[in-house]
């Protein structure tokens, strides 16, 4: 399922046996060694039990009898794990057999457009491509970020693999750790730079990005970005409507399996679209299950009651979890090994279980994050780029439709918004770091400084927050997660709302009116899913339910780690009785202790 690249800039054999990195795998690891006369060495490593489909599993794919016409394929050699959209456009333009995998895909497409290949590839991909008449690495990762990749690279020897854990043992470099990836682990939701790891010496390929490493050195490039310029103005609604069921249908095709696919359905509007999109390309819904999670006691939680309504009208079986002991076992239980602090598994009990049962009626599972982002109603931006283009035909009946459509709450709302603004300036967090933690490592950090750094991008003129949201590491976050390799799952889960055809879509269209409470989506399935649903709104947790559990568990203590007292003042910290805003910061320096303690050297 995962893939290790070695690569010695000097030639040097690479004698490692590291089949001891995936112990998991019972030494079920290949090893594909290339050396030629003069040209540097490298050793493909690839672990491969065969629980998951060829999309979530990692394979190796070379140029075969079939390719032996074309020269351009020649000594071309490629690993990587690889599910690519629009796949029978680029096989048309390839001229492949209608058996060519993925993989295959990507070799061939290389063999034509060199570097140039990533322009033509769609869908969720990590690669390492062996160039042995250019004595080189190719290796990629998808413009959103969806599979990861790591890189590593010391004394001419270079590490690439989709897994953090074995880049870093199999490099050696897990003795420096980087300040700025703790400090931001500690104080912020996640770490503000794609490209940091917890250690200082193995990074992270950006989504989007090209690691190009010959005997030369290395070099990274971009090679795409998410770029909207205007909005796409269409004559009628209808087709808004008609192109947002012809692209996400594309979208869902994409992303089926040949049998049962899985939709993580909850009871709001995003995941309940993606179930009846599936049953409608999927053309029976007896392909179709769907897996809802939620809670009983720990908080109000409505989601098992609405979602029972769309599988209903779906005809969906329906499979349910409560998550209240799952969260109290989490607060309780203690950590377990992860590649970095705080970082996911499977491997909790919990957790495993839940994704066992899954795993039974499917691996292939649908996950509904997109819309929330790519539809935030940014009417006031949007209006004053129409003022600004002088377009006063457009501006004015954005207007009207504002005014129109904005419920009477909405304007109670507006007459609070002054004194809501005030509480939240009079009650802004400082940002000074708290005493807890080491003042050195503050300094050392520039832990001040990064506490008010915000994304260096660009302002976009009408979609400002949308588009930085997808600029956002965030994602990275969120498909790290549930990564089969990363988070050691059994589960594939596929992102239909973030096709580049599906997401741009969405971002396009101008936000009065097809943004207000996700106007698009709730417009376009008006008679196919239950009114209950296209009539409610969006309801977020009020709480968090981690910490809510956390709160009601006997505090644990810190374990005598001096490794520590690098970056906390354990004398300061408040472990019993803490306020329920120091909850979080004290469970992710529980993380960072435990962490601290088990990590590899």
């Amino acid at each position: 399922m995962a893939f290790l690249v070695i690569f010695n800039e000097d030639g040097a054999p690479v004698d490692d046996d590291l089949r001891g990195l995936w112990p998991a795998c019972a030494g079920r690891v290949e090893r594909v060694e290339r050396a030629s006369a003069g040209a540097p060495q490298l050793a493909m490593f690839l672990s491969n039990p065969a629980e998951l489909g060829d999309a979530g599993r990692a394979r190796h794919e070379q140029a075969g009898k079939d390719d032996a016409h074309d020269a351009s394929l020649h000594g071309l050699e490629l690993i990587g794990r690889i599910r690519l959209d629009r796949r029978d456009d680029i096989r048309a333009a390839l001229g492949a057999p209608a058996s060519a995998s993925d993989a295959a895909l990507c070799l061939r497409a290389y063999g034509r457009w060199g570097d140039g290949c990533v322009d033509h590839l769609r869908g969720d991909f990590c690669f390492v491509l062996w160039d042995a008449p250019r004595r080189r690495l190719f290796c990629a990762r998808d413009q959103l970020g969806v599979r990861p990749l790591f890189h590593a690279q010391a004394k001419g020897r270079w590490v690439i693999g989709d897994s953090l854990d074995v880049v870093a043992r199999a490099s050696r470099l897990t003795n420096e750790l980087d300040d700025a990836w703790i400090a931001d682990f500690l104080l912020e939701p996640f770490c503000q730079d794609f490209e940091r790891t917890v250690y200082s010496h193995v990074k992270r390929l950006p989504p989007a990005h090209l690691l190009i490493a010959s005997r030369d050195g290395g070099a990274i490039r971009r090679y795409w970005s998410l770029e909207i310029e205007t909005p796409l103005f269409l004559q009628r609604p209808q087709d808004y409507l008609d192109r947002f069921h012809e692209t996400l249908a594309r979208a869902v095709r994409d992303r089926l399996p040949p049998g049962t696919v899985g939709v993580t359905m909850s009871g709001g509007l995003d995941s309940t679209t993606l179930a009846a999109k599936a049953v409608e390309v999927a053309g029976d819904a007896a392909r179709v299950v769907a897996f809802t999670s939620h809670f009983e006691r720990l908080i109000q939680d409505d989601e098992a009651r609405f979602s029972a309504l769309v599988a209903a009208r779906l005809g969906l079986s329906q499979k349910f979890a409560a998550m209240d002991r799952i969260c109290e076992l989490h607060a309780e239980a203690p950590h377990l090994p992860t590649a970095e602090p705080g970082g996911p598994t499977a491997k909790a009990p919990a957790r495993q279980a839940i994704e066992t049962d899954m795993a039974r009626q499917t691996t292939v599972w649908l996950f509904g994050e997109g819309p929330d982002n790519a539809l935030t109603f940014e009417w006031l931006s949007y209006l004053r780029w129409l003022a600004g283009q002088g377009d006063w035909r457009r501006f004015a009946g954005a207007v009207g439709r504002y005014i129109r459509d904005k419920p009477p709450r909405d304007w109670m709302r507006v007459l609070e918004a002054p004194g809501r603004l005030a509480r939240r300036i009079d009650g802004a967090p400082p940002n000074d770091p708290p005493p807890w933690i080491d003042a050195d490592f503050a300094r050392r950090a520039g832990l001040a400084e990064r506490r008010t750094q915000r994304l260096a991008t660009a302002s976009h003129p009408w979609r400002p927050a949308a588009m930085r949201s997808f600029a956002s590491p965030v994602w990275q976050r969120l498909f790290e997660h549930i990564d089969p390799v990363i988070a050691g799952s059994a589960l594939d889960y596929r992102h239909p709302y973030l096709d580049l055809d599906v997401l741009t879509f969405m971002l396009a269209t101008p936000p009065i009116p097809w943004a207000r409470r996700k106007r698009l989506i709730r417009d376009a399935m008006r008679g196919r899913l239950p009114d209950e649903i296209l009539s409610r709104d969006k309801t977020p947790l009020a709480v968090d339910p981690l910490a809510v559990a956390a709160r009601a568990a006997t505090p644990r203590p810190l374990s005598a780690n001096a490794a520590l007292s690098r970056y906390v003042d354990a004398a300061r910290l408040q472990i019993g009785g803490a306020a329920p805003t120091a909850v979080e910061s004290l469970e992710k320096v529980r993380l960072l202790d435990a962490w601290l303690r088990d990590r590899p050297r």
